[in-house]
């Protein structure tokens, strides 16, 4: 039973909540600047690049040399405003073009310091239209059905076969280390874990992307 010491302790509490609410600017997805290729290093020019999660997304399309730019999208919400106020965050990045798959790539940010800059170069692997499904997805059948989430499979399945002594010359160590973050968050634990293979399907995920990591500790 809720005494007459408790009710007004609840009472009082209730203004001061409310007082801890504002509208906080935000941003909805970086300035970011990137690179579309297909998997031998090739330019994809004139792709079309956009943010596909926000409203009304921008498109923009790449240059002959497969590079493209996107503007940052601002907004506000009402939530709780905390110490600091800041925390990291990322935005999907898409890009279309004839003959070749959706490619998906991360812009990643730290959020609620005005407008952010993408922390990487945002580099887009795409892949051949045709090209058949990677054997990860026997183990994913029931489960990361999103298209974001098949690119990141084929492309695991792809880094699977990369030699560690002689990568693309297009995949440096910086590029490697952004691949495989990309990969971490579109492929996540969480996400595989609805999967009902998903303990061998995240084995087989970590030892593919292994020689993406091993790269990336080259530089």
């Amino acid at each position: 039973m809720m005494t007459i010491r408790s009710g007004l302790a609840a009472l009082l509490a209730a203004p001061l909540l409310t007082a801890c609410l504002s509208q906080h600017e935000y941003a909805e997805a970086p300035d970011s600047a990137g690179l579309v290729i297909t998997l031998d290093g090739a330019p994809v020019a004139g792709a079309q690049v956009s943010y596909p999660g926000l409203e009304d997304a921008e498109t923009v399309q790449a240059d002959a040399e497969g590079r493209f730019q996107l503007a940052a999208r601002m907004g506000e919400r009402r939530r709780m405003v905390g110490p600091g106020g800041v925390f990291a965050d990322s935005a999907l990045v898409r890009a279309r073009a004839p003959g070749l798959s959706d490619g998906w790539a991360s812009a990643t940010f730290i959020n609620g310091l005005d407008r952010p800059e993408a922390e990487n170069e945002v580099l887009v692997v795409m892949l051949e239209a045709d090209a058949p499904g990677p054997g990860l997805t026997a183990l994913a059948q029931d489960c990361l059905q999103r298209p974001e989430q098949r690119h990141a499979l084929a492309l695991a399945e792809w880094a699977g076969g990369l030699d560690r002594e002689a990568a693309p010359d297009w995949l440096t160590p910086e590029r490697a280390r952004w691949l495989d973050e990309h990969l971490r968050m579109t492929l996540s634990s969480g996400a595989v874990s609805a999967c009902g293979e998903s303990s061998q399907l995240y084995q087989n995920i970590r030892e593919s992307t292994g020689p993406l990591i091993d790269i990336g500790r080259d530089g």
